[in-house]
Parts: C-alpha cells; sequence; structure tokens
C-alpha cells in the first residue's frame, strides 16, 4: 500500500459527474471500501476546471487540496471530461494526477480519445446498481489501497 497524501488529510478524491443518481451511487460505494476520503464533487466541466485551476495556482489549498485520483465522467454540460482531461494533462502539478474515466459510452472511439488524451483507466458504467457499485469500489480499492502513486506535489 502506497500512501502518498499527508497522514494529517484524508486523501482528495475528485468526482466530476453531472449525473446526481450517479454521484450519490459513487459516493456510497467509496465510502462503503474507504472511510476515510475527502470526496470533492464537481457537478460539470467549469466546476472541475475552477477547482483544477485553483489547485495549479496554490491558491486556496485549504478549500482545493490536490487530488489524488480523479472519477471523471465524459460527457457533461459546458466542458466535457476530454477538455478537463486535456487541462490536467497540461499543468506541471497535475499532469500526473490519476484519472479514471466513468462513462456510459461503450464507443471504441472514446476509449482511444481518452488514452490518447492521457486517462489512466477507462470504464463504462455498468447496467445494474449493483454491479455499478462494486465496480466504484474495485477502482477505489485499486487506485487507493494497491497502485503506488507518485507522489503529486513534488512534480
Amino acid at each position: 500500500m502506497d500512501l502518498n497524501w499527508s497522514k494529517e488529510r484524508s486523501p482528495v478524491v475528485l468526482m466530476v459527474e453531472d449525473d446526481p443518481g450517479d454521484q450519490e451511487l459513487i459516493r456510497r460505494a467509496l465510502e462503503n471500501h474507504h472511510d476515510n476520503i475527502d470526496l470533492r464533487v464537481m457537478s460539470d466541466g467549469e466546476e472541475a476546471l475552477d477547482y483544477l485551476k485553483n489547485v495549479q495556482a496554490g491558491t486556496n489549498s485549504d478549500e482545493c487540496p490536490q487530488p489524488i485520483l480523479v472519477l471523471l465522467d465524459l460527457n457533461m454540460p459546458k466542458f466535457d471530461g476530454r477538455e478537463i482531461l486535456q487541462y490536467v494533462r497540461q499543468q506541471s502539478n497535475l499532469k500526473l494526477t490519476p484519472i479514471v474515466v466513468l462513462t456510459t459510452s461503450t464507443n471504441e472511439r472514446d476509449v482511444q480519445e481518452c488514452y490518447a488524451l492521457g486517462c489512466n483507466t477507462f470504464v463504462s458504467k455498468p447496467d445494474t446498481v449493483q454491479e455499478f457499485m462494486d465496480a466504484i469500489g474495485q477502482i477505489g480499492s485499486y487506485w487507493l489501497n494497491i497502485a503506488s502513486i507518485p507522489s503529486l506535489c513534488a512534480v
């Protein structure tokens, strides 16, 4: 297990998801598997970009701490997931942040495009609530407990 976050601060997971039902399912699934997460929820691409720009600028570090993981919906209002992904990969202190694209899309073109833009994982949302919650639990377990994540602030 690689804990790349401060022992004093819970790991920050940034969820960028416009569907309130999916937001709630993701929240519950993460809470069921991980009791010490600071989940930040952004409901559209514009909110997410504002948050990430504050992280990049280093301002409001208590209000906008750097996430160790981004769960990113692909099709959202204002700015879509591709634009968020592209922005993150262009920022020096964000570019290594793991990004999991969570989408209803099963389109091969979307998969290829997201990987080309630098996502770490592309997951098509399962059809049933239980499968969806299980998938989120597994994603959280992998990225928060198993994977070694580079020290993001040192880049």
